[in-house]
């Protein structure tokens, strides 16, 4: 029995802490702290139009940056320190993509998609077929991808057509992963 639960929680700590490093691996960063994380809670998924039960259970969260594609948010927004001493409480009113709790995201470029949320979790089957079909879509029947060098990459046609914010920060993390 103790291992079992042993097992549960190092699949739960996977499933956010890759989150949050693949996020800072694209160049992202982190709140060190938030609060509103501790239970289950409602999430806008924002491609679908509709909002949905998520568990989650993490302290620290993804900040938006220009390279992500916010798949889903928290429809309750948390107090975010910055460090020990700073926190910043959000608008309430969530017009800028700065101002969301992010909860899933995806970067087209190196084709890595997070979810800071637990699909493993019992009882929240929604949210768990939703993460599936995420997978299926963005990563199993994307057109965009091609497998290469092992692994799976957006095509480099595509890749050649983009004009890039930051290439030198691209140019780093493909010579490094791709």
């Amino acid at each position: 029995m103790e291992k079992e639960h042993a097992e549960v929680r190092i699949k739960s700590r996977t499933i956010t802490q890759l989150a949050q490093f693949l996020h800072v691996m694209n160049g992202g960063e982190l709140y060190q702290h938030v609060d509103n994380h501790n239970s289950k809670h409602d999430i806008w998924l924002r491609r679908e139009g509709k909002t949905i039960v998520s568990s989650s259970v993490h302290h620290q969260m993804c900040k938006y940056n220009s390279r992500m594609q916010v798949l889903a948010d928290a429809i309750v927004s948390s107090n975010r320190w910055i460090d020990p001493y700073t926190c910043h409480t959000p608008p309430t009113n969530r017009q800028s993509l700065s101002d969301v709790d992010i909860e899933a995201f995806w970067y087209e470029d190196t084709a890595c998609f997070g979810v800071q949320g637990h699909p493993e979790y019992t009882g929240f089957d929604e949210f768990s077929e939703w993460f599936l079909k995420q997978i299926e879509d963005l990563i199993v029947y994307n057109p965009d991808l091609e497998y290469r060098d092992k692994h799976q990459r957006l095509k480099k046609e595509i890749i050649d057509m983009r004009d890039w914010e930051e290439p030198e920060l691209i140019d780093k993390f493909m010579k490094k992963h791709g």
